[in-house]
């Protein structure tokens, strides 16, 4: 098994990271969200969040945070140019199988917000436990599961909506890495995910969230790449909150 965690860290050199990390943690992004992105509001307001995306993607929800499956599916064969133009230069699909997000009520700008690593970074570690004592439960690892079929199936529908031939030329090959993955999928322990940030001035939703996906390289292949340099763990940041800690005490 592939770690994202090792890969991540072997493509950075030590004075890259601690640019990225100076840059991000460190040097802190304070200024009012509202004041900031008044059109990102609508969004993805947290009070309005149900009435603004559909309630089969809320998975589960805490007094603080919120688990929601992916709108794209994880496989980047899903997004062939012959479906849409722009698929030729950037695809949408997840970072692996089963990609999710976990995101907290109240509103936090980013993981370079200071609220994000208040008190100890409690918001960002109740994030990840909830979804560990989420998929801890078998019923609910399924639910998530169905989650990702969901969205795998309308992609296929639309894609055979749009050319058949096409669509039927690679759908048995696709469908096939699905069922294999998805029985890997289940498997999958707290140890076997990635919970990681995309970190201001490189991020596409202004509002917290924490991706959620496997580091398994196999579960990972026909998924995106592309925003792994931007992606970092939850690791590193409670690493940086901890050394600025002790600096402060001496």
């Amino acid at each position: 098994m592939v770690s994202f965690l090792t890969v991540w860290s072997a493509s950075r050199s030590p004075e890259a990271e601690s640019l990225t990390l100076d840059q991000t943690l460190s040097s802190r992004y304070t200024s009012p969200f509202d004041s900031i992105f008044p059109n990102c509001i609508d969004l993805i307001t947290v009070q309005e969040y149900e009435l603004h995306n559909p309630n089969s993607m809320i998975l589960s929800s805490t007094n603080d945070s919120y688990i929601i499956g992916n709108l794209e599916s994880y496989d980047k064969r899903q997004y062939p140019s012959w479906l849409d133009q722009k698929y030729a230069s950037k695809t949408p699909e997840g970072q692996g199988f089963g990609h999710s997000f976990v995101i907290p009520r109240k509103r936090v700008f980013n993981i370079v917000d200071h609220e994000a690593t208040a008190n100890d970074c409690a918001l960002i570690k109740e994030m990840k436990t909830h979804f560990l004592t989420y998929w801890n439960d078998p019923v609910h690892r399924k639910e998530l599961l169905n989650s990702v079929e969901n969205v795998f199936g309308a992609q296929n529908n639309k894609l055979s909506e749009k050319n058949e031939a096409e669509f039927e030329a690679t759908s048995p090959r696709v469908t096939e890495d699905y069922h294999e993955m998805a029985k890997q999928f289940l498997r999958l322990e707290a140890e076997d995910f990635v919970f990681a940030f995309h970190p201001y001035p490189d991020y596409s939703v202004g509002h917290l969230h924490m991706h959620v996906f496997p580091r398994d390289e196999a579960l990972r292949r026909v998924s995106s790449k592309q925003h792994d340099k931007k992606t970092i763990p939850l690791e590193a940041v409670l690493q940086v909150e901890e050394e600025d800690k002790l600096k402060s005490r001496v």
